[in-house]
């Protein structure tokens, strides 16, 4: 068994057992900022989709209410104890004052681009919520954007996990064959989304 399969049917015993309610809270985790597979978690529910062991409307629905409460929940953590929470305790993980700052810049150019594109930058990703609820932004706005932004993330996760659901006899064929071309091809693609991400990175935060 490769490594990769090996991640699978771990992922896949996990969602076995607890269903979409165990998907709800690894979504919910990953969300609140903390260390968690949540997005392979969504990826390995719609492999299972593609299997016909687990209904990706349901599925969904499980994505985008635990994205959105676990944003929310950091949202209101930022909102009820805001800075000297973070400036005493951040470093532990990973909210350093430097990335909150940078959060709180963003914040204030666009709530909007804030909230539905910060997660995907780099240093900033999981202290969106944390600064969003320290830097005053109002609840409503925030509940409305994490949402949207559950579902277009939660949509993407699971047709990705589908995708794999659909041709995984293939996808496991060119890992066992031709693993060099694999591993080059994923480096250049996560090479070109970091390239993307800086350069949002940039032009949300100009100097």
């Amino acid at each position: 068994m490769t490594w990769l399969e090996t991640v699978k049917e771990i992922v896949f015993h996990y969602l076995s057992t607890l269903g979409v309610a165990g998907l709800a809270v690894g979504t919910f985790i990953e969300a609140t900022g903390l260390p968690f597979p949540g997005g392979l978690m969504t990826i390995g529910a719609g492999f299972l989709a593609a299997q016909g062991r687990l209904d990706i409307e349901n599925a969904l629905a499980a994505v985008v209410v635990g994205h959105s409460l676990g944003s929310f929940a950091a949202y209101h953590v930022g909102r009820s104890l805001g800075r000297p929470l973070f400036r005493r305790y951040g470093d532990f993980v990973g909210l350093t004052p430097a990335r909150m700052a940078r959060a709180r810049r963003w914040l204030n150019r666009s709530g909007v681009l804030f909230v539905l594109l910060g997660r995907l930058l780099p240093t900033v990703g999981n202290v969106t919520p944390f600064a969003a609820g320290a830097g005053g932004m109002e609840p409503w706005p925030f509940a409305v954007y994490s949402v949207v932004f559950a579902f277009l993330w939660g949509s993407l996760y699971l047709k990705l996990g589908v995708y794999f659901g659909h041709n995984w006899e293939v996808i496991r064929h060119l890992l066992q064959t031709r693993l060099p071309l694999v591993v080059a091809g994923v480096l250049g693609t996560c090479l070109l989304w970091w390239a993307l991400k800086r350069w949002l990175e940039v032009r949300l935060n100009p100097r």
